[in-house]
């Protein structure tokens, strides 16, 4: 069995899906170790799926650019949306297939407080 970075290494290696990113100048394509391992680890190293995924992703960024126009984590009012309003909680367990289990709780959130365009 690979260790977790030898792993990690060998899917980067294979870079096969890095030519067929969108060629389009309007979506930022980085192909750097960071933002493929994203996709690689979301997929548990499985280059075919991370690639459908990397499709998916820019194929919603090129069909709703208002929507991550200016997404970046201080965009996000994550604090006063998530924390105050206990919006989000996240369970220290996990679900049986090892996933991490996010409760959602939209009733304890205000929307006269805020834009719905800021949650997205």
């Amino acid at each position: 069995m690979f260790s977790s970075s030898a792993l990690r290494a060998m899917c980067l290696d294979q870079r096969s899906f890095v030519p067929h990113l969108p060629d389009d100048p309007s979506l930022p394509s980085p192909t750097d170790d960071a933002f493929l391992t994203k996709f690689l680890r979301a997929r548990k190293y499985d280059v075919d799926k991370a690639y459908k995924n990397i499709k998916k992703y820019f194929q919603a960024r090129k069909n709703q650019p208002d929507l991550f126009a200016d997404l970046n984590p201080s965009s996000i009012a994550f604090d006063v949306v998530c924390r105050k309003h206990q919006l989000v909680t996240l369970s220290h367990g996990r679900d049986p297939n090892g996933i991490p289990v996010a409760m959602v709780k939209p009733g304890t959130l205000s929307f006269s407080l805020f834009a719905l365009q800021q949650f997205t």
